[in-house]
C-alpha cells in the first residue's frame, strides 16, 4: 500500500520558503544561497526539548517536525522560515512506502 501526502493533508499543505546554502567549489569560491519554495506540512513536535551539552551545561530549543514531497530534496542543514522564525532541519526520515519523507527542525538562534 503506497501512502501519499496529499491523501492525508490536503488542507494543511503551506509553501514555505527554503533557503540551502551552496558551499564554493574552484569554479565559483565564494557561498551562496539557494533560495527555492516547497508545499510542507509542518507542526509542533514538542512546545521544548532539552538538549545536553557538555560546553554550557545544556539548552531549550523549539522542535518542530514535518514532512514534504520526495522530489523536493529536503538536504542537512536546510534553513526554513516558519512564521518569522528560521529552523534547521536536523533530521530527515525516509518513508519507503510513501511519496514523502519527514523531517525534524529545531529553532536557530543567532543565526546558528
Amino acid at each position: 500500500m503506497e501512502f501519499t501526502l496529499e491523501e492525508f493533508a490536503e488542507e494543511e499543505l503551506k509553501t514555505y520558503e527554503v533557503t540551502r546554502k551552496i558551499t564554493g567549489n574552484i569554479d565559483n569560491p565564494k557561498p551562496t544561497d539557494h533560495k527555492f519554495n516547497a508545499a510542507m506540512l509542518i507542526c509542533k513536535k514538542t512546545l521544548r526539548d532539552y538538549n545536553p551539552n557538555l560546553q554550557d551545561g545544556g539548552r531549550i530549543i523549539g522542535a518542530l517536525s514535518g514532512k514534504t514531497l520526495k522530489v523536493v530534496g529536503l538536504k542537512l542543514d536546510d534553513v526554513i522560515e516558519v512564521e518569522g522564525y528560521k529552523y534547521k532541519v536536523t533530521e530527515i526520515l525516509p518513508r519507503i512506502y510513501a511519496d514523502f519523507v519527514e523531517f525534524s527542525l529545531e529553532l536557530m538562534r543567532n543565526g546558528q
